[in-house]
């Protein structure tokens, strides 16, 4: 079988990256438009002035309109957060299924940084895809390790750093992921693999 022109692969590359930011955009537009609707709708009760709070014998609320509303734009929040967190994961396993593919490095031993060499061999590779995969690991495993390592380098992505708390010693930290964050990902992604504008893998030039 003869091996795709280059600007097949381009086409090929560049649009599914195009329809993982598609839908990206798309669950966000949702989510937004539901938190502010809650977000409004809270505003509007809390200054009608009314209060049906309920509570029981032991002065634990039951019900309450105003809580519901405010909880409902919280619960949009959360979700954004994850549906953020997710499409990182996403784009770059994007990436590197795509790089071990081209490469042939598709052995559970061939890690990150020998597949990324390999690749820059054929393809251009933006120099912050070493932070998007210390962001996905991060995503991914949740350890402590990556949280410092990613805190030394792109401190913006947290709400909180780092850090130990005396009761218990261990490190805790939030992260703060926004919709900035992911276009960025997927602006790395994007200059990492097969390029409209090239002539040809990098390996040909």
């Amino acid at each position: 079988m003869s091996p795709l022109p280059h600007s097949t692969k381009a086409f090929l590359y560049q649009s599914g990256l195009d329809r993982i930011r598609d839908g990206f955009r798309a669950a966000t537009a949702s989510l937004e438009q539901s938190r502010n609707a809650s977000n409004e709708a809270h505003a509007r009760y809390v200054d009608s002035g009314e209060d049906d709070s309920e509570y029981d014998e032991d002065g634990c609320l039951i019900h309450s309109t105003a809580h519901a509303l405010r909880s409902a734009g919280e619960e949009a929040d959360y979700a954004l957060l994850a549906v953020r967190e997710a499409f990182i994961m996403a784009s770059f396993h994007y990436w590197e299924r795509w790089a071990r593919t081209a490469t042939g490095l598709t052995a559970p031993g061939d890690r990150f940084d020998k597949v990324r060499t390999a690749c820059a061999q054929l393809y251009p590779v933006s120099d912050a895809l070493g932070t998007l995969n210390c962001l996905n690991n991060l995503l991914k495993h949740g350890s402590a390790h990556s949280a410092r390592k990613l805190a030394g380098i792109r401190v913006d992505h947290f709400r909180v750093r780092p850090s130990c708390f005396l009761h218990d010693r261990r490190e805790h930290w939030a992260l703060g992921i926004g919709d900035r964050h992911v276009e960025e990902a997927f602006e790395i992604v994007r200059a990492s693999g097969p390029q409209y504008a090239d002539s040809g893998p990098v390996a040909d030039k």
